[in-house]
């Protein structure tokens, strides 16, 4: 038997994947596994699953926002190709479970006509499904008694945003964002809490 066949002996789960606008069906067919290993001390293995898939079958690169029968979404966050003498027998994907969302805020000043200051107008640039961890506390620059809550963000690879944008969370919640950086299929956002969203 090849090795392609015993991988896919199991696969009987159906994703759903999100094209940005709404779930298209049967994106993917796999064996869904539990991940045992503990992420950081406050992420545990029951956010994250195995995907394996066999054979020639991929989750297509369109969808990095996946969903399983039981309506819980995942990010597709790793990919490792499992090869034996040069022919890909299966692929496995690591998923993260993404509970919230969150729009990506932009600001555009108009300047006034001498030029001096201007209105600034917000908008929301896109709104993508997200992990959200609560990683520590931070002290603020201005004022010694004031503590802001410092958050780790996960998001789909390909999301843009900068330093220049803001969050605003499905917690009622507006963030700023700290750092942005790519994080293996993921893009990885550091951010502080702000207060309640306008």
């Amino acid at each position: 038997m090849k090795l392609s066949q015993a991988n896919s002996y199991f696969n009987s789960v159906h994703l759903e994947g999100w094209d940005g606008a709404a779930w298209v069906a049967d994106v993917a067919l796999g064996n869904f596994l539990s991940f045992d290993r503990f992420i950081t001390e406050r992420t545990f293995g029951q956010k994250k699953r195995m995907f394996e898939t066999g054979g020639g079958a991929v989750i297509p690169d369109a969808y990095r926002v996946v969903r399983t029968p039981d309506a819980n979404r995942y990010l597709v966050e790793a990919l490792n190709v499992d090869i034996r003498d040069d022919v890909t027998y299966g692929r496995t994907y690591l998923l993260r479970e993404c509970g919230s969302q969150a729009d990506i805020i932009g600001f555009t000043k108009a300047a006034s006509a001498s030029g001096i200051g201007g209105d600034i107008t917000e908008s929301v640039l896109a709104t993508v499904f997200c992990d959200v961890e609560r990683i520590t506390a931070e002290n603020s620059r201005e004022f010694d008694s004031v503590r802001f809550s410092s958050h780790v963000i996960t998001m789909p690879g390909g999301t843009a945003l900068t330093t220049d944008n803001q969050l605003d969370l499905d917690d009622g919640h507006r963030y700023e964002v700290m750092e942005v950086n790519a994080a293996l299929l993921t893009v990885s956002v550091r951010a502080v809490k702000l207060g309640a969203a306008p």
